[in-house]
């Protein structure tokens, strides 16, 4: 099981009912968005990843590119929240 990067997790959590709809989604459908990996750890789709677990299901992965700067990807991929 891996684990997930403290970037990631310096942002909220998806609340209860949110985390259900996405694991009923990824249920019904898969997982539809690869989560990123970085210095071995989840850095993006940490809920994704949690889900596809949860359900006994795979999750896609990709590495973070190296010459990605890892800060500015997570701040990217969280400005939402």
């Amino acid at each position: 099981m891996l684990k997930q990067h403290p970037l990631s997790a310096a942002f909220p959590s998806m609340s209860a009912d949110d985390f259900q709809e996405l694991k009923d989604s990824i249920e019904n459908i898969g997982v539809q968005n690869q989560i990123t990996l970085f210095e071995g750890m989840v850095i993006d789709g940490w809920h994704r990843y949690t889900a596809a677990n949860e359900l006994g299901l795979d999750c896609p992965e990709r590495q973070l590119d190296v010459w990605i700067d890892p800060v500015a990807f997570v701040r990217a991929q969280n400005k939402d929240r």
